[in-house]
């Protein structure tokens, strides 16, 4: 899902590491952290993902059915139930 909000941003990675450094206030945010997160080796913060949500301005539910409908299945129940009420 962070890849997908990743892209959505529309930012090169050099970009969104600075924003999210900013975003996150963690001035130590590498570039190789950001390339696990994106390829999914390392897991992504929470915080990480909805800062990278923000930047985007996209919602993060909007993700999960972004991604559902891609893979042309149903996103996992209580993942999209958390994240509607965490934007509800």
């Amino acid at each position: 899902m962070f890849e997908e909000a990743a892209q959505a941003t529309g930012l090169a990675p050099g970009a969104l590491g600075a924003r999210l450094r900013e975003e996150l206030s963690r001035p130590t945010l590498t570039a190789p952290t950001l390339r696990a997160w994106r390829r999914g080796n390392k897991a992504v913060p929470l915080a990480a993902f909805l800062a990278t949500c923000r930047i985007a301005g996209i919602r993060p539910d909007a993700i999960a059915a972004r991604m559902a409908a891609a893979a042309a299945g149903a996103p996992d129940a209580a993942l999209a139930e958390l994240l509607r009420d965490l934007y509800a």
